[in-house]
């Protein structure tokens, strides 16, 4: 049976702050949904397959297929601040 307490010990794992007016509703939801659960327990699945997925998409991407690579200057050419072949960005770390 879930108590307050238990409620209590499962939101301080989770990182959780409950106000102890709403603990009683906290524990009878969360009570509902173990009680759920536990009703799958009595489904019969041995004829169901495992799963490694629950859906069942395939990857959609091209191909992987090697090609030249654009040129330097025309992948650098929309930079807005650029010195020799490397992009000038922002310095983000403190002052060398």
């Amino acid at each position: 049976m879930l108590d307050p307490k238990t409620v209590k010990h499962v939101a301080m794992l989770a990182r959780l702050e409950v106000p102890e007016e709403r603990l009683g509703s906290l524990t009878a939801e969360m009570a509902a949904i173990i009680s759920y659960v536990e009703q799958l327990k009595d489904l019969d699945v041995s004829a169901v397959a495992p799963l490694t997925h629950a859906g069942t998409s395939h990857d959609i991407l091209r191909d992987d297929i090697p090609h030249e690579p654009l040129p330097r200057d025309s992948a650098m050419a929309n930079a807005p601040r650029r010195e020799g072949p490397y992009y000038l960005v922002p310095r983000v770390i403190g002052e060398a």
